[in-house]
């Protein structure tokens, strides 16, 4: 009887003590994984970071202006120049009617408009 309570026991103490090698090994692996990836995504920002500022740099005035000046062939008017600048009628007229079509079809006309009349 005694041997049996024994043996009980220290089957109790094992299984214990293997639950808790289990949990602590769990947490370092946790601990690694979590460490993965924070990396991971310490990378991602820095990534993301980079290609805004490239982004913003590639877009800003003072850079897209340097590239037309280098790559196109045109002349700045001067202050005293008049420049006319012509934009043909028919596309004006063609991009009315196409957006009047749209509103159209939504159920949109044209905004009415008040006149004033004379007493």
């Amino acid at each position: 009887m005694r041997f049996y309570k024994f043996l009980f026991t220290a089957i109790f103490i094992t299984t214990l003590c293997l639950a808790y090698v289990y949990q602590q090994t769990n947490i370092y692996r946790l601990a690694y994984t979590h460490q993965k990836k924070t990396q991971v995504y310490q990378d991602l920002l820095d990534k993301n970071n980079l290609l805004r500022y490239n982004v913003n740099v590639l877009t800003s005035l003072s850079f897209m202006g340097s590239k037309v000046l280098e790559t196109a062939d045109f002349e700045l008017p001067a202050t005293t120049k008049i420049v006319k600048l012509e934009y043909p009628q028919e596309k004006i007229i063609v991009a009315k009617d196409k957006l009047m079509e749209v509103l159209n079809l939504f159920g949109l006309k044209s905004q009415a408009e008040a006149k004033m009349i004379k007493h």
